[in-house]
């Protein structure tokens, strides 16, 4: 009873203190202990909120909340066709046949510069048939592909599994035949792909886990020899939704099968190092919470 008591005691006094303090608010200090009461959101995997993860590694972020802007170096793009819906956390881009974004320079810092890196994003889209759609690309003025690029494959089947290609520094990783993914069409769905230089391996995350995939795939090589650092070469403007053929000279016209993307996207963010599992993770976790 006499715990249970100087619990009402307790509690009394805190909200006593947190009245005090909205009626007298100009005294600082007084604020300060009152949000000393404020509920803390819990850690999830070490991170309270996705931006904590990696911060001095993150070289580019859209959170699509109604506008274009790349958040790292605040470059507005150029929109032509697209809109903005509910998405994974707040508002997402969401594409059209004919809609994409795109950047008269390099958008974020220092994406011409990337050796390593891990990309994150959610997508939400439903089956297509014909040719590829591109989410996004980082172009390269001197080649018929460009640099880093994530793509989503038609579907004339009548099977749920999406056909996705990612391609960096001149290296395909097509999850193709049994690799396809399962389950997702229509659905918010968090994917992070990556490349570390100092292994040489490649790895591809769905909804924060990991997939297993042939060592063909995971181990990269320059020849026999491990990969090591890749290049992004000539790389020059962006573009979301769409292949840098979509953006005119010099690469001209998209070809037939270069579809925009229709789907959604939200919460895309490109770092300059391999992030760790467990860093994935807490994104995936983090951001599926609105954090």
């Amino acid at each position: 009873m006499k715990l249970f008591k100087n619990n009402i005691r307790l509690t009394l006094g805190n909200l006593a203190l947190i009245a005090t303090c909205s009626v007298f608010s100009i005294f600082a200090g007084c604020q300060e202990e009152a949000n000393d009461y404020a509920p803390q959101q819990p850690a999830i995997d070490g991170f309270v909120f996705a931006d904590d993860v990696a911060p001095a590694n993150l070289v580019a972020h859209w959170d699509f909340e109604n506008t274009t802007k790349e958040k790292k170096s605040g470059m507005e793009g150029v929109a032509t066709n697209i809109s903005y819906a509910e998405g994974i956390k707040g508002n997402a881009y969401k594409g059209s046949s004919n809609g994409f974004v795109t950047y008269a320079t390099t958008p974020g810092t220092n994406l011409k510069d990337l050796n390593s890196f891990t990309t994150t994003l959610w997508i939400k889209t439903d089956r297509h048939t014909g040719g590829a759609q591109a989410v996004f690309m980082l172009p390269r003025t001197s080649d018929f592909w460009g640099n880093l690029f994530f793509t989503i494959e038609g579907n004339s089947t009548t099977d749920d599994k999406m056909l996705v290609k990612t391609h960096f520094g001149g290296q395909w990783a097509e999850f193709t035949n049994d690799l396809r993914i399962n389950g997702i069409y229509g659905k918010w769905t968090h994917f992070a792909f990556s490349y570390d230089a100092a292994t040489s391996k490649y790895t591809m995350y769905v909804n924060g886990t990991a997939l297993t995939i042939p060592v063909s795939m995971s181990d990269r090589k320059n020849g026999t020899a491990p990969l090591g650092n890749i290049t992004m070469t000539d790389a020059s403007r962006f573009i979301i939704g769409g292949f840098q053929q979509q953006l005119g000279t010099p690469w001209g016209t998209p070809d037939s099968w270069m579809l925009p993307y229709t789907g959604m996207l939200d919460e895309m963010r490109i770092y300059n190092k391999a992030l760790a599992a467990t860093e994935v993770g807490a994104i995936y976790k983090l951001e599926a919470k609105g954090r």
